[in-house]
């Protein structure tokens, strides 16, 4: 997985140019300490973000601390909810808290990523990141992605088959 995601990169990099800025959920740190924190976090994509911070780029970050884990602290809220109506409220705040997490993310980059550059921005699939309408956006899944989807698709743990 990991090693298909460096290859398009790697792709993209060479028909489009240096990457400038990588941004990485649940980041909060630019620089060092941010690398730092992602080694630790996952250092699969962390070796991706440093190979690019070698070449030149710079990691700067987009997510703001309290709004990720506000909406992380709902996400798993969301895992251990049984009754519909609890459920449902959850729902609700872990819709509002990612909609502010996101919002304040697309804004930071549209900050901090400069005319002509280009930027490497790492979000879980079914993100509701938006860009700005100015703003070329390439989406990277790796081949492997599809068969994990339709292996979970095919092998449905609540169904005790």
């Amino acid at each position: 997985y990991w090693k298909e995601i460096a290859e398009q990169v790697a792709k993209l990099s060479a028909r489009l140019g240096p990457v400038k800025a990588v941004y990485h959920e649940m980041i909060y740190e630019d620089g060092q300490e941010g690398l730092e924190v992602l080694q630790r976090l996952n250092p699969e994509s962390h070796r991706i973000v440093k190979q690019e911070v070698d070449r030149g780029a710079e990691l700067r970050a987009a997510e703001d601390r309290d709004l990720a884990t506000e909406a992380l602290d709902w996400e798993r809220c969301l895992l251990v909810a049984v009754g519909e109506t609890v459920r449902r409220r959850v729902l609700e705040f872990h819709a509002q808290a990612s909609a502010r997490r996101y919002e304040h993310m697309g804004k930071r980059i549209a900050e901090t990523l400069k005319e002509g550059e280009i930027g490497l921005v790492f979000l879980r699939e079914g993100h509701r990141l938006q860009f700005p309408p100015d703003m070329e956006v390439f989406s990277v899944y790796p081949p492997s992605l599809d068969e994990i989807n339709r292996w979970l698709r095919d092998h449905p743990a609540s169904t005790g088959e």
